[in-house]
């Protein structure tokens, strides 16, 4: 983890719920101090979003990046594509910690703290996030309603055949 931003226990600190979301990311270090150089973009998707902050992953990070999220105060502009959306929603989010995935070399996972997003922007993040909730509740609800219809048609031909069995 970054020096001065280690976290024990992240889940002990967050105050709004996190929804599973993937959708991609681009983002680069916000240059407040004159030793920083300039970075290109980097690519990755996020895991989760709140409305405080989002957690993204990359799977190559340039060294420098690296190097430079283990200052404090530093800050990361994003892109984030919404499907639907063709202009994508812009934000900036401190760096809050940062890890390498265990088992993973080479991807990191990053938590970040909104600094500046338009309300507006925020709403249609977390209005993603939880369409992708309800539609992943709704496929499964879907599926125990076919299971329960096709026990229902299993019963009634049982029932049938039992009569049809008794009337012979």
């Amino acid at each position: 983890m970054g020096k001065g931003k280690t976290i024990v226990d992240p889940v002990d600190r967050r105050q709004y719920l996190r929804m599973k979301t993937s959708v991609p990311v681009e983002f680069t270090i916000v240059r407040l101090q004159g030793d920083l150089p300039g970075f290109d973009w980097e690519k990755g998707h996020t895991c989760n979003v709140s409305r405080s902050g989002l957690c993204l992953e990359s799977t190559r990070l340039r060294e420098s990046t690296i190097i430079y999220l283990s200052r404090e105060n530093i800050y990361l502009e994003l892109k984030i594509y919404l499907p639907g959306i063709l202009e994508p929603i812009k934000a900036v989010g401190e760096v809050a910690w940062h890890q390498e995935k265990k088992g993973e070399p080479g991807q990191f996972i990053i938590g970040l703290k909104y600094r500046s997003i338009i309300p507006s922007h925020l709403t249609k993040v977390l209005s993603h996030a939880r369409r992708k909730k309800h539609d992943k509740r709704k496929g499964s609800m879907s599926s125990v309603m076919l299971g329960i219809t096709f026990i229902m048609y299993l019963f009634d031909c049982i029932l049938n055949n039992s009569v049809r069995l008794s009337s012979e």
